[in-house]
């Protein structure tokens, strides 16, 4: 399912006002993030919704904004339909350019298009070991998907710059070092599980990164990607 950001005006303030436009996005709506001056009779509309205040009075922010965004693409990501719902005209009073902005939101391509890492060769069964298998699904897929399972590394996962690695959840996706994986223990400089090459607009999310108890130079992760690169709910 592709996910879907609506910036809705909640107009002068009363809800039977709202346009039917603004009605079918909030009865549609997976999550409402509503402003301090919206009538909260309007979320009425809004029945199947999760609903979260975001508003900000005289400088007291109940979220910042940077928080607010993540949120939106986080869900968005996930297949979720988000309505911003603030008073007014967003783009007239609120930050409704600063939202809409697209490179704040990250669009993943279909799910059509995504490869199977398990179908590519990997196991996910915690005791293969997986590096081989995934590093050339990376190589020749840009969209990797990682069931649920735990994936053993013993080198460095090489991400390209435009690729997409999605996980289920960090908890039940794991990535895993085992102790006293050679090249990530011992003495010398930190090796990443993995990397994410400079400039790029690599996407990871819903990963899990376990180092292992006992591997002195291992990094969950190194990230030199680019101002449109996402990690996102990606858990070490």
């Amino acid at each position: 399912m592709t996910g879907l950001v609506s910036l809705v005006g909640a107009g002068p303030g009363d809800p039977e006002l709202l346009t039917i436009r603004a009605v079918d996005r909030l009865r549609a709506a997976d999550l409402v993030l509503y402003d301090a001056l919206v009538d909260r009779a309007a979320l009425r509309h809004a029945p199947q919704a999760r609903w979260a205040y975001v508003g900000k009075r005289a400088g007291r922010h109940s979220i910042e904004q940077e928080t607010i965004e993540r949120v939106m693409i986080r869900r968005a990501l996930r297949g979720e339909r988000i309505v911003r719902l603030k008073s007014g005209d967003p783009v007239v009073f609120g930050r409704g350019g600063e939202e809409a902005d697209p490179p704040a939101i990250h669009v993943l391509p279909s799910q059509t298009g995504w490869a199977n890492a398990l179908e590519l060769g990997a196991k996910g069964d915690g005791t293969t070991d997986d590096t081989a298998a995934l590093q050339h699904a990376v190589d020749t897929q840009r969209i990797v998907y990682l069931p649920s399972g735990r994936y053993l590394l013993t080198d460095t996962l090489r991400l390209r710059p435009d690729t997409v690695l999605i996980g289920l959840h960090p908890s039940t996706t794991q990535l895993d070092l085992a102790d006293n994986t050679p090249g990530f223990d011992g003495v010398g400089s930190p090796k990443a599980m993995l990397l994410a090459p400079q400039g790029g607009s690599t996407i990871v999310m819903g990963i899990g990164l376990f180092a292992g108890g006992v591997n002195s130079r291992a990094v969950a992760a190194m990230w030199m990607a680019g101002k449109d690169s996402l990690m996102e709910d990606v858990r070490f």
